[in-house]
């Protein structure tokens, strides 16, 4: 008799749980595709394409990629230590790669910091800098230095970490995607 009423009472609060979490799931499911249905309007809202990203010149000029040409764009920060010691292979790579692709090295700092970076180190590279609210999807990074290669909207290729570009690996991977039409 006491085993009958356990398992009848045990039903009844299984079948019980069983209705409340159905319940639930169902309620939770309504809310998770409002927010997930919220969330793609803001992200289309809010997504932003190569050819929306503008970067800022040295001399404080706004200029827009080339959707025609091929762009190395190479995010980082002075106080990087992997971003500053790439950079002398990077100028490599756009010493024999340069009219092959058009060069951008950006960081969201201000442009006078960048500047004063450029004129202390000595560097010659093409330094931007950019408004880290506003940049395509697939450059928000919280990692630098980090880099793509793309043409048009299309990423070709992408690459987080300090890294030897001129030569080895990478170089020849760089060298295939140029090859991409």
């Amino acid at each position: 008799m006491i085993q009958a009423s356990f398992s009848n009472t045990f039903h009844a609060l299984l079948f019980a749980l069983f209705v409340t979490l159905m319940g639930c799931n169902s309620t939770n499911n309504k809310e998770i595709n409002q927010i997930q249905s919220q969330s793609q309007v803001i992200n289309q809202a809010k997504k932003l394409n190569f050819s929306d990203l503008e970067l800022i010149d040295l001399n404080g000029n706004k200029i827009k990629l080339n959707p025609n040409k091929t762009s190395f764009i190479n995010l980082w920060a002075t106080w990087c230590t992997p971003c500053i010691r790439e950079m002398p292979s990077i100028q490599l790579l756009q010493e024999k790669l340069g009219d092959k692709m058009d060069f951008y090295i950006a960081s969201y700092e201000e442009i006078e910091k960048v500047k004063r970076f450029a004129e202390n180190t000595g560097t010659v590279l093409p330094f931007y800098s950019y408004n880290a609210d506003a940049i395509p999807d697939t450059l928000d990074t919280q990692l630098l230095p980090f880099t793509v290669i793309v043409k048009g909207e299309e990423v070709l290729f992408s690459k987080t970490g300090g890294t030897k570009w001129h030569e080895g690996p990478v170089f020849e991977e760089i060298l295939n995607v140029l090859k991409h039409p």
